[in-house]
């Protein structure tokens, strides 16, 4: 029988998981890069009140790092599941669920991000990255969630939020009206994961605020209101905004968070 010329070669493997699991380390293995991404928060509701929009749901936290494990052992992994979207009472929406990996020798958790504001709970939730807040004044355009972005050193140990959501642990930002331009936009979130959710918008000529790295949209309506986007599943990104309409107001929920996400790499 004939041998490989190269018979020490390894070969980088991949697995990633959309739903929790445990996973068995393979022979040979004691470190693997772990990427993984918290879920996003729902985008909030907005009630049945002329000019209310609801603010876009905040990404969930992002890392890349290496885990230490112990071949043969049994990994713990659990996929957050996305925060529902505020209801058409004008509530907040709920935050996302955090992700995690879990192995003998190490503990890797990203936290869900926060919900948007609803038109009754105006502010947006703190988290990973913050929901938007919502309009429920005079205002015609709410905020969009914040999203997680790849820091200057190009390390991505920790993400860097940014957009008109909000901060790390921070609430989301006041709302945006025509007056002032497109509003603020979502958080563009980092290698395709947890971008923040759009704002609802309720007044004609504005422009609709898009969800980023799978965020949902923000509602647009200027009569009968429009429910929020729905984020993409297992992206970490938040839920889009609602609004009820500028005339002839419906209420109307947020969009849901995305889920969660782990993506597992080894030399074998």
């Amino acid at each position: 029988m004939s041998q490989s010329v190269y018979p020490n070669v390894r070969v980088w493997k991949i697995q990633e998981f959309t739903g929790s699991t445990t996973w068995t380390v393979p022979a040979g293995v004691y470190g693997v890069e772990v990427e993984i991404a918290g879920a996003g928060g729902g985008g909030g509701g907005a009630s049945a009140s002329a000019g209310f929009c609801a603010g876009g749901g905040g990404g969930g936290a992002y890392y890349k790092r290496f885990a230490s494990c112990t071949p043969g052992e049994s990994v713990t992994i659990t996929i957050g599941g996305g925060g529902a979207g505020g209801a058409s009472t004008g509530a907040i929406g709920t935050s996302g669920n955090q992700s995690q990996f879990i192995s003998t020798q190490t503990t890797i958790t990203a936290t869900g991000g926060g919900g948007g504001g609803g038109t009754t709970t105006p502010s947006g939730a703190t988290g990973a990255c913050g929901g938007g807040a919502a309009s429920a004044t005079t205002g015609r355009m709410a905020g969009s969630g914040g999203g997680m972005m790849q820091s200057l050193a190009n390390t991505i140990n920790s993400g860097i939020p940014v957009g008109g959501g909000g901060t790390v642990g921070g609430s989301g930002s006041g709302a945006w009206n025509n007056t002032y331009g497109p509003g603020s936009p979502a958080g563009v979130g980092i290698n395709g994961f947890c971008g923040g959710g759009g704002g609802g918008v309720s007044q004609a000529n504005t422009y609709q605020q898009k969800g980023a790295s799978g965020g949902g949209d923000g509602a647009i309506s200027t009569a009968g209101g429009a429910v929020g986007g729905n984020a993409t599943a297992n992206t970490g990104s938040g839920g889009g905004g609602a609004s009820a309409g500028d005339s002839s107001p419906v209420a109307r929920a947020g969009g849901n968070g995305g889920s969660g996400f782990i993506r597992l790499g080894w030399w074998q």
